[in-house]
């Protein structure tokens, strides 16, 4: 069982078969992948980036779960639903674990968190997509209060300091 750290995939060429070639239904289901276009010219990053972006609103799987799928490239990341980054030292530092031994009980929760996914691969993308967004937003409005309530308490504390 592998440990769920990235996958680079480099990318051959902006042409259709060599882009579809990458791309499957399970491609991000044990690891998050990140598909390496650094090398190509800046149209045929474009290219690729719209090719990914058109298989995965398709509906066919998903790009942020079970694992996050990333692109590098040197465009910016307005061009796709997908995010992009200029390098693989920027992406997300969570996958980024050195690949070593597991013991048993490592083995185990590695083993649990493969039916979960197999799980998480029958559910509909989009319907998916619609709960994780409404969970986020729930943190985010948490967020946001917990700010507020921390900005009023330092105002409160002021308050006091300088009536006494």
């Amino acid at each position: 069982m592998n440990l769920p750290i990235y996958q680079i995939i480099n990318v051959r060429s902006a042409q259709v078969d060599d882009v579809m070639a990458i791309l499957h239904d399970d491609m991000n289901l044990r690891r998050p992948v990140a598909l390496n276009a650094k090398h190509l010219d800046l149209d045929q990053q474009r290219d690729v980036i719209g090719l990914v972006t058109n298989w995965f609103s398709e509906g066919r799987s998903s790009a942020r779960f079970p694992y996050p799928v990333f692109i590098i490239a040197d465009l910016s990341e307005a061009v796709g639903h997908i995010p992009v980054v200029d390098s693989v030292q920027a992406l997300p530092k969570f996958f980024q674990q050195k690949e070593a031994q597991t013991n048993v009980k490592e083995s185990q929760i590695i083993d649990r968190s493969h039916l979960l996914q197999q799980e998480i691969r029958n559910t509909d993308p989009t319907l998916a997509e619609a709960v994780l967004g409404k969970y986020a937003l729930n943190h985010k409005k948490l967020w946001f209060l917990i700010q507020e309530a921390s900005f009023y308490e330092e105002l409160l504390a002021r308050l006091k300091k300088q009536k006494v």
